[in-house]
């Protein structure tokens, strides 16, 4: 997922010049937006203390390896499978998983 540097003009006070710089914009890919069949590892749980554990308790764990089995059409669940285990989790809460690379 490659991102543009996007410019942003920048005004300096004192002598008033224009100083332009360069920031990119970088948005984490979280378990929602996968496609099936691939396999990415889980980065970052977001959400609250109560979400976190429950999450935690069906498997899914920073460091684990995800595979997307399936994702079901109009925004219904996204299938995953962790240590040989098939789950099914909603998209709010896929949104919520930021995955990265293995």
């Amino acid at each position: 997922m490659g991102s543009n540097p996007t410019p942003r003009m920048e005004e300096s006070k004192p002598f008033n010049k224009v100083r332009i710089t360069y920031y990119s914009v970088v948005r984490e890919q979280t378990l929602a937006d996968l496609m099936a069949g691939e396999v990415k590892r889980v980065r970052k749980i977001l959400g609250g203390h109560g979400f976190q554990s429950n999450i935690r308790s069906v498997g899914i764990r920073e460091g684990k390896v995800v595979r997307v089995v399936t994702r079901q059409p109009m925004q219904g669940p996204v299938v995953v499978e962790i240590d040989g285990m098939r789950i099914a989790i909603g998209r709010g809460m896929a949104r919520k998983i930021v995955v990265g690379d293995i």
